[in-house]
């Protein structure tokens, strides 16, 4: 039981020793009150609102600066990422009306609007028109995808 008492005696001077240490050293480097620069912080300029002057000096600068486009017009030609091809210009997305569903597993359906093909084309999954892909055809549902939209085409179950 001695030597129990003598490592916590010794344990409990070196706490003391190294705290009043810490102490000591973190008196010496962190600075008196009368030392501390003030150091003063500017606030808002002003809180009225930015009058339409400066708005448009600002947005001229802004648009002057533009780092993207050196002619700072858009472009004439829009770029598809999915297809790695100039788009035409004017191209739209085409509308799409879903006529009905035939079959069992393997269902197909019957779609208008698909560009460069007759109304009523028979299509099943995996089929590609263009830049169309449809994805799934369920008995209820058609999903069609292209470059950077994807249709989810349903059956009105109100018209027979």
């Amino acid at each position: 039981m001695d030597s129990d008492r003598r490592v916590d005696f010794i344990l409990t001077t070196l706490l003391i020793a190294l705290v009043t240490t810490a102490c000591l050293r973190w008196r010496a480097v962190s600075p008196d009150e009368d030392d501390t620069p003030f150091v003063a912080v500017a606030g808002p300029r002003s809180t009225a609102p930015p009058d339409a002057d400066s708005m448009l000096v600002a947005m001229e600068q802004t648009v002057a600066r533009n780092p993207f486009r050196l002619s700072r017009v858009p472009a004439l030609v829009p770029y598809s990422l999915r297809t790695n091809s100039l788009a035409p210009v004017g191209s739209t997305l085409p509308v799409l009306v879903l006529r009905g569903i035939v079959g069992g597993p393997p269902w197909q359906a019957i779609i208008d609007g698909i560009p460069e093909q007759p109304s009523g084309t028979v299509v099943r999954s995996g089929s590609v028109f263009g830049v169309l892909e449809i994805q799934t055809v369920s008995r209820d549902t058609v999903v069609v995808r292209a470059a950077d939209s994807t249709w989810r085409l349903t059956l009105s179950r109100n018209n027979p």
